[in-house]
């Protein structure tokens, strides 16, 4: 269930400083322990909405219901040179059992958790990727179609080997611009590779 009505004294407010990130205040009541919080932002006064994902704070899983909540966003990533004068946004908080994530480890749109390790000066997953679904929400088909994104298993048994292989992931998966990273990731160029070979 969405529970919208918890959200109150949202105020929204972009830095002066040149650096288009804007703070987002809100507070959230609930009889819940945990939500899961995102947000979705309108440049059309309202009509139509797109999910944000270049934002961090009091967003995602594990938020506990409190007064004086805080949300970054790096508006410059998500609208590039575009401006309006009737942009809204909206934040959305979901019933969740998921506790705040641990440090050293991140989680992805489907609850899946991945402890991180630091190798000189990058941070890589230790497990493999095993997500269905797009940063977005959007569904990550399964089989090899010739054209679009999806994913599979391997040995083509999903049930007993992805937690020990993870996914097998496309080209046109891996390169959607919905990303199959989890939020704050990206899958690794080929010298972000050479650099760990080193």
């Amino acid at each position: 269930n969405i529970f919208s009505m918890e959200i109150s004294n949202v105020s929204v407010a972009q830095r002066t400083d040149g650096s288009k990130m804007v703070d987002i205040y809100y507070d959230l009541s609930g009889s819940s322990q945990y939500y899961k919080v995102s947000f979705e932002a309108s440049l059309d006064g309202g009509i139509n909405y797109t999910s944000i994902s270049n934002a961090n704070g009091d967003l995602s899983f594990g938020v506990t219901p409190d007064s004086g909540k805080h949300i970054i966003w790096d508006l410059g990533i998500d609208y590039i040179n575009q401006f309006s004068d009737s942009a809204k946004i909206r934040i959305m908080a979901v019933e969740n059992d998921t506790p705040p994530i641990p440090d050293g480890w991140i989680i992805d749109i489907d609850g899946n958790l991945y402890e991180t390790l630091l190798i000189g000066d990058q941070t890589w997953m230790v497990d493999n990727l095993k997500v269905t679904h797009y940063r977005n929400g959007d569904p990550i088909p399964t089989g090899w179609p010739s054209n679009s994104g999806a994913y599979t298993v391997y040995n083509n048994n999903g049930s007993s080997e992805v937690d020990t292989y993870g996914a097998l992931y496309n080209w046109y998966a891996v390169n959607d611009t919905r990303d199959i990273a989890p939020e704050g990731w990206h899958v690794p160029t080929d010298a972000e590779w050479q650099e760990l070979e080193i």
